[in-house]
């Protein structure tokens, strides 16, 4: 179920659907190769944006008012305290429910790109993996408790002890440019 998408970019402030956006694969079924586009100019990222919004702090809601859309509205409010430069796409995916004894787990994906003009459809992304803990056990009253952790990483961030750095998206993308070309389909 796709929740939301957004162009991270000043100007254009509204949400697109990922439907407009099909599969990274071309005609073809394999990818197009974007090793002749690294460090070119017209690719290269924008400068780090200054907005006002970018010290936001995110308020969780209580374990009572939670429910799936307002995770993901609250999952968006976050990326867009996150510091980055202009040119990154994300889309939200709600990706599943888990009901435990102790505890109701939501699972969200944030699949994370580059467009260019020579690739509106980019190849490669970049996922972040949130979970959203909704206790059984705390008062209803409490937050929900909120992770994430990257697609190449076993580390698991708690929201709001450590600053996103947006090398850890870079990373996964040199990553992947540096295994594609071994990958044959």
């Amino acid at each position: 179920m796709n929740t939301s998408s957004k162009k991270d970019d000043s100007s254009e402030s509204s949400q697109e659907s990922t439907d407009s956006y099909p599969d990274s694969l071309d005609s073809n079924g394999s990818f197009p190769s974007l090793t002749s586009d690294i460090g070119s100019e017209n690719n290269s990222i924008p400068e780090e944006e200054d907005s006002e919004n970018k010290t936001k702090i995110v308020i969780w809601p209580s374990s009572e008012n939670f429910d799936i859309a307002l995770g993901c509205i609250k999952i968006n409010e976050l990326i867009e305290t996150w510091k980055r430069k202009k040119g990154w796409m994300y889309c939200i995916d709600f990706i599943s429910e888990v009901k435990a004894i102790s505890s109701d787990y939501y699972f969200y994906e944030v699949k994370w790109s580059i467009p260019s003009n020579k690739y509106p459809i980019s190849a490669l992304t970049a996922s972040v993996f949130f979970r959203i803990e909704v206790s059984h056990l705390k008062p209803l009253e409490k937050a929900v408790q909120v992770t994430y952790q990257f697609e190449t990483s076993r580390f698991i961030h708690p929201v709001g002890r450590i600053q996103f750095q947006e090398k850890w998206l870079e990373d996964i993308f040199l990553y992947k440019l540096m295994v594609l070309p071994h990958i044959t389909f």
